[in-house]
């Protein structure tokens, strides 16, 4: 068995704990990374939706003003964004 090999090296405990603290560490950093890549892209998502959505209404001819009640407007650029948000 590999307990009884004579070439086998019994490690400490310190040497164990410290394998376990750099994990920890790596785990905790790239989680982090992670979290904050996350929320830079959906910034950057929500800017640009926002930016192109508000584009179009301004370009849209008075006649889709005329014929879109102000609320339905609102509530589309509210829905958008809160689907980018979440």
């Amino acid at each position: 068995y590999w307990s009884e090999d004579p070439n086998f090296e019994n490690h400490t405990f310190s040497f164990y704990f410290s394998l376990y603290i750099a994990w920890c560490i790596f785990n905790s950093l790239s989680t982090a990374f992670a979290a904050l890549m996350t929320a830079l892209t959906a910034i950057r998502c929500s800017r640009s939706l926002h930016t192109r959505l508000l584009e179009n209404v301004i370009r849209a001819p008075m006649s889709f003003f005329e014929s879109t009640p102000l609320g339905r407007i609102l509530n589309r650029f509210a829905k958008e964004m809160d689907g980018v948000d979440t």
